[in-house]
């Protein structure tokens, strides 16, 4: 949990840091793009659209799930946002779920180091429908939790529930948030708000493990 702790905190440092950059060098640039792009015909469909499968990727690809729910909500409202958002999420972890039940537990490990595909075992053994839920909004651990618990041939009904609520609870805060933004000053300092979620569910997940 350690080392997953510091992966999280480095990638959001830096993820937050390359998102600050770019709205410093180009926000209004960004968002006069963006309302163009989505003024042609259809072009709102094909953004919904694109979001949702990429959250759905979400589960096996580095893709920023927290930036494109913010980014859900900030296009097409709280309710909206968060039925693609938390849409797009819930069906790449039940894939997850599904597809390392499948492929089984040498095919994690060669993704995730043994020594943390055995940490969350153990946790997952104790506390599964709970990690499940936590982790949603962790980055790296969301997605490892998911593999795992498949790979270890747990049962996917107990799964589901909190599946489906972490994700589009995480979704909803997320597309919530988006929704207020009125520019990109507003955005960032959003998106620096929202950083507090995954920190606060990490910190809870390592009362779990003692």
């Amino acid at each position: 949990m350690m080392k997953a702790g510091r992966l999280l905190a480095v990638l959001t440092a830096l993820f937050f840091a390359g998102t600050v950059l770019l709205f410093l060098l180009g926000g209004a640039a960004i968002e006069e793009w963006t309302a163009r792009q989505l003024a042609a015909p259809g072009s709102r469909a094909a953004a919904g659209l694109l979001l949702f499968v990429l959250l759905a990727g979400d589960i096996v690809l580095p893709v920023p799930s927290s930036l494109l729910a913010l980014a859900a909500g900030t296009l097409f409202g709280a309710v909206i946002g968060t039925l693609i958002a938390g849409g797009g999420l819930a069906l790449g972890a039940v894939a997850g779920l599904v597809v390392a039940r499948r492929l089984g537990r040498r095919w994690v490990e060669s993704r995730l180091p043994a020594a943390e595909v055995a940490r969350l075992e153990r946790m997952l053994a104790r506390y599964a429908p709970l990690v499940v839920l936590v982790t949603r909004p962790v980055p790296v651990l969301a997605e490892t939790s998911i593999l795992v618990a498949g790979a270890a041939g747990m049962p996917l009904r107990p799964l589901l529930l909190p599946t489906l609520l972490g994700s589009f609870a995480t979704a909803g805060l997320y597309a919530w948030l988006g929704a207020q933004a009125h520019g990109s000053v507003d955005f960032l300092l959003l998106f620096a708000a929202s950083c507090l979620l995954p920190a606060a569910c990490w910190l809870l997940l390592r009362r779990f493990r003692r």
